[in-house]
């Protein structure tokens, strides 16, 4: 088994004599910086491909290099798709690549059957959406929209580091671009590790919906305790902002009579965002 290992920044290829202990650039593929790519060797010749880059996104190409002549030829693409993170390797003469992952945006529908010991079954299906909320020139950071207390409208998209993003996320922002509406808000600890939660959910007492059901049209009751500015957000299951409003800053129980026009059924969150944090709870429109 034989596997070659490219050192690839900013798409410079150097060959290691390990004779004499030093480094010589060969030439590059491609002019932008790929990322997480493979590799692999068959005889003299050595492949690269799939990875990231920030032009293309995920990748599928793959190339050959000849040292004989130092130059690359593009060979027929992986067929099972682009990808980042596979591994390359080769035995007798083959070449294999696999695994690796390919979060593309978009929305994917599962089906999930369970059955008991009695052979009763139940099956649901469930729809995820995939946002690609990456930035930064290596995709190693968060795009988060920051909304300033008390001023909801005068929002700024930032690109930050994942340590930092359940910070932002208590004061308010949310993750993705301004212009696209949230994607998840969530208050956690620690750092992003790949999956968000969801606001754990808070008592009736503090955020109430009547009715609820409804079509669209409500009355939103809230209980502020301690005369915060808040600002109310009304969140769609694709987590897309339909409305914001502004509550008053007096103490007590406040209430708000919300139509959101012509919208699709299903579930909606509602959140109360002061500089304490934020509540939140669900909502049906039928």
């Amino acid at each position: 088994m034989k596997q070659l290992t490219f050192t690839l920044v900013l798409m410079l290829i150097f060959i290691n004599t390990q004779a004499q202990d030093y480094w010589v650039q060969k030439s590059n593929p491609l002019n932008v910086t790929r990322n997480n790519a493979a590799a692999f060797s068959i005889g003299n010749y050595g492949y690269m491909g799939l990875g990231i880059d920030d032009v293309t996104g995920y990748c599928s190409d793959l190339w050959q290099y000849n040292p004989a002549d130092n130059t690359w030829t593009q060979k027929q693409d992986f067929p099972s798709g682009a990808r980042t993170g596979a591994f390359g390797f080769s035995i007798a003469g083959k070449g294999y690549m696999g695994t690796g992952s390919n979060t593309t945006p978009g929305s994917y529908a599962y089906t999930v059957t369970i059955t008991d010991i009695n052979g009763c079954t139940a099956t649901a299906a469930k729809t995820i959406t995939v946002s690609d909320i990456r930035c930064g020139k290596d995709f190693d950071k968060v795009a988060v929209c920051m909304i300033p207390q008390g001023n909801p409208h005068n929002m700024k998209a930032t690109c930050i580091n994942g340590a930092d993003v359940a910070d932002h996320l208590r004061k308010g922002s949310y993750l993705g671009d301004c212009n696209t509406g949230s994607y998840h808000t969530a208050a956690t600890s620690g750092t992003l590790q790949g999956s968000i939660n969801e606001p754990a959910e808070t008592s009736p007492k503090d955020l109430l919906i009547y009715p609820n059901p409804n079509h669209g049209s409500f009355i939103l009751q809230v209980n502020n305790a301690k005369g915060l500015h808040m600002d109310i957000r009304v969140i769609d299951q694709n987590g897309k902002i339909i409305t914001t409003r502004n509550c008053s800053s007096a103490k007590g129980v406040q209430s708000l009579q919300v139509d959101l026009g012509p919208v699709s059924k299903g579930v909606y969150t509602i959140q109360a965002i002061t500089g304490n944090g934020i509540t939140t709870t669900k909502m049906i429109v039928y």
